[in-house]
């Protein structure tokens, strides 16, 4: 099962619930940019866009380990 935010073609899946229970979830910031994504383990990995692009400059995975991106 799908759980959406949004209106019209700005939906976006916020949380999916898959057949075996286990749950997954992502969470946008105000403008619709993606911030979090929690997998079904509760491990979250972190996008850190721009504030000018929006464009995705810092991945941190659940670990800790960040990859940067230059514009």
């Amino acid at each position: 099962m799908l759980h959406t935010q949004g209106e019209a073609g700005l939906k976006r899946v916020v949380k999916k619930e898959h057949a075996d229970g286990s749950v997954t979830q992502s969470q946008f910031d105000a403008v619709g940019r993606l911030r979090t994504q929690t997998d079904a383990a509760g491990r979250t990995t972190e996008y850190s866009p721009d504030v000018v692009t929006g464009l995705i400059t810092r991945i941190t995975t659940p670990d800790g380990r960040a990859s940067a991106f230059l514009l």
